[in-house]
C-alpha cells in the first residue's frame, strides 16, 4: 500500500517551556575547572583560543577566494561571535538558522541577532574554514603564502 501524499503535511512551531520541578542530581565530581575569570568571554577564549581563531581566520580568508567567491575579509572579533552563536544554536535549538533572527514575536533570540546580521551570519558560514587542508589535492588550489 502507498502512502496518501496528496495531503501536504504542515509543521507548526510552537514556543514551549521545559517546566523542570525536580530536584538536579548531585554534582559527584570536583568543582575545579581551570578557566581564569567569570565572565562568559572568558570561557570562550578558553575554548577558542587566540591562535585559534587567528588561524581559522587566516584559512577562512583564503580559502573563499581560492573557491571562486569574494572574500568575506572576517576579522577576529567576527570570527569569536560567529564561534559564539553556533555555541547558542546547539543549546537552543530551533528548525531554520534564520529563524533567530526573526521579526516574529517569540521567535528572534536577541543574544544572537544582536550580535551578527544574519546576512554576515551566513556569508561566514559559507566560507569557514578551521584549517588548511592536509593532503594533496584536497583544494589544489589552496595556497598559504
Amino acid at each position: 500500500m502507498t502512502p496518501d501524499h496528496s495531503q501536504a503535511r504542515k509543521n507548526i512551531w510552537k514556543v514551549q517551556d521545559n517546566h523542570f520541578d525536580r530536584d538536579l542530581p548531585p554534582f559527584l565530581g570536583e568543582w575545579k575547572f581551570n578557566v581564569e575569570g567569570r565572565e562568559p568571554i572568558d570561557f570562550s577564549r578558553h575554548l577558542f583560543p587566540a591562535d585559534l581563531i587567528d588561524d581559522t581566520v587566516k584559512n577562512t580568508n583564503l580559502y573563499t577566494p581560492q573557491k571562486g567567491k569574494e572574500n568575506v575579509a572576517v576579522t577576529g572579533e567576527e570570527m569569536q561571535t560567529f564561534l559564539g552563536i553556533n555555541m547558542i544554536m546547539g543549546y537552543i535549538r530551533y528548525p531554520r538558522a534564520h529563524m533567530y533572527w526573526s521579526s516574529e514575536d517569540g521567535l528572534r533570540l536577541g543574544m544572537i541577532a544582536n550580535a551578527m546580521s544574519v546576512n554576515r551570519y551566513e556569508q561566514i558560514l559559507c566560507s569557514y574554514k578551521a584549517c588548511v587542508p592536509l593532503c594533496t589535492g584536497c583544494f589544489a588550489n589552496f595556497h598559504t603564502s
